[in-house]
């Protein structure tokens, strides 16, 4: 994987790294997402799980659309992060999500399944989520669009012996940053997954990723 130059602040990083995945050609994002979908497909990771929660993704980001059909083909639920829309408390949650739910468009104008707060499921319920990133480096570091949605949602994973809902970040390999700095608040994912490999970060996960 290529490290890429760190610059001089966190936002100028973001829009490098935001500028490096703008630029990969359509045809590039297609066959990497679907090789990233077919990794992740045969892990073993999956087998133990009821519950996975997914994203849509936005601009050049990794497609999991391929999987989310498997798994939902299987009969596992599949859930999608929602952003409770004005006049409820603020926060990202993960709802169920089957083909054919009424979408919305949040209020940064991502497409969502429409707020219902009975078929949201807490995160410490779920088996996997599977985040999107901007940036990953060792020891499990994600740097994301800077919103902390994620690590707000999952923040109780700190300070405690929980080892799910299990972390798994979807990238490229050119997002792969040498020496990312975290902040005390960024929850380290426990893997990631490229088109090229993947990468465990957690020692009780090696059975669940050996395949």
């Amino acid at each position: 994987m290529r490290s890429a130059d760190l610059p001089v602040s966190t936002s100028e990083h973001r829009e490098r790294l935001r500028r490096r995945r703008d630029a990969l050609s359509s045809r590039f994002v297609t066959q990497a997402s679907r090789r990233i979908c077919q990794r992740i497909a045969r892990l073993p990771l999956l087998l133990s799980g009821q519950r996975f929660a997914l994203y849509r993704a936005i601009g050049n980001e990794v497609d999991l659309s391929i999987l989310e059909a498997r798994l939902s083909s299987r009969g596992l639920t599949c859930l999608l992060p929602v952003l409770r829309p004005n006049g409820f408390s603020t926060g990202l949650f993960f709802q169920r999500y089957r083909p054919g739910d009424r979408l919305c468009r949040n209020r940064y104008g991502i497409i969502e399944p429409c707020f219902d707060p009975a078929r949201c499921v807490a995160p410490r319920f779920l088996s996997v989520v599977f985040l999107p990133l901007l940036g990953f480096g060792a020891e499990g570091g994600r740097l994301g669009m800077g919103g902390g949605f994620y690590d707000r949602a999952l923040g109780f994973r700190f300070g405690s012996s929980a080892t799910r809902p299990v972390l798994v970040g979807v990238a490229y390999d050119c997002q792969y940053v040498g020496g990312l700095q975290q902040n005390p608040w960024d929850v380290p994912l426990d893997a990631v997954v490229t088109e090229s490999g993947v990468v465990v970060w957690a020692s009780w996960l090696a059975y669940w990723f050996d395949g």
